[in-house]
């Protein structure tokens, strides 16, 4: 994007996560929380999620990581205060609320796949369940590690006492392979796993990218490149065909979707 307009907040905590639904999760909640900051910033106003920075944002980190074993741990904020993980969510999820109930049309458009109620709904329950330190039967097949990968570390262990730490960390190394992993298809196999989405869907999804964004202009460039054999690369601003002649291309606008004289001028080369 173009760094006097835009800044990337690159959040990639779980990218490897193969649950579906927490995926949903994340993006939904996240999308509230970045929808409610900004408006704020639009209008010079506290968001307040201010109160929530954390002192040691890299420690606090390693603290969340390791919630399952000290769900209490508390986290140090800016102020001084302290807080657990679950106590701060707490926190954000009152403060979506109330921005909802002033901007819930403008955040409705914004959601043409699920609704506010559904995100608020799941994101409360889930809470609900982390604070009983149980989880709901309908959850199991939706958290990503507590009620999966530990129930099934917890069984391995009862048929075969002598397994070994290695040999449990690559059956979680092989959950997290989307290439050669072969535990999440059995998992979902055997429906304890759910997936929001077909074969199908995902297909399409590789194919067809979103039409509103520069994606669609990559994903034409990547094809057409592709059907004539050309040497190209593609990366978020820059598409390049380095042979036989090289040109490039620079989409600098994240939601232009409509071809520039460069990309037009690309397109025709590979032509």
């Amino acid at each position: 994007a173009d760094p006097d307009s835009f800044r990337r907040l690159h959040v990639i905590i779980g990218d490897s996560n193969r649950s579906q639904w927490s995926t949903w999760m994340k993006l939904a909640v996240t999308h509230l929380v970045l929808c409610a900051i900004e408006d704020a910033f639009r209008h010079g106003v506290p968001s307040g999620f201010e109160q929530y920075a954390f002192a040691d944002p890299a420690a606090a980190n390693r603290t969340v990581s390791r919630f399952l074993d000290n769900p209490r741990a508390e986290l140090t904020l800016e102020s001084g205060e302290s807080v657990s993980a679950l106590g701060l969510q707490r926190r954000y999820y009152a403060a979506v609320k109330a921005f909802i109930e002033t901007h819930g049309d403008a955040l409705a458009s914004s959601l043409p796949a699920t609704t506010i109620d559904t995100i608020m709904g799941e994101w409360s329950r889930v809470l609900d369940a982390l604070e009983r330190g149980a989880y709901d039967a309908q959850y199991t097949t939706q958290i990503e590690h507590y009620d999966n990968l530990a129930a099934l570390f917890d069984a391995l262990k009862r048929r075969r006492p002598d397994v070994t730490f290695a040999q449990m960390e690559q059956l979680e190394l092989d959950y997290h392979d989307i290439a050669n992993g072969r535990l999440y298809g059995s998992l979902v196999a055997r429906n304890q796993m759910r997936e929001l989405l077909t074969g199908d869907n995902v297909e399409y999804a590789v194919h067809n990218p979103p039409t509103d964004t520069r994606a669609a202009l990559r994903g034409r460039f990547v094809d057409a490149a592709l059907n004539v054999g050309a040497q190209f690369s593609a990366d978020w601003t820059h598409l390049t065909l380095t042979a036989p002649e090289r040109r490039e291309a620079i989409l600098l606008d994240p939601f232009e979707a409509e071809p520039t004289l460069g990309f037009e001028q690309l397109m025709e080369a590979l032509n």
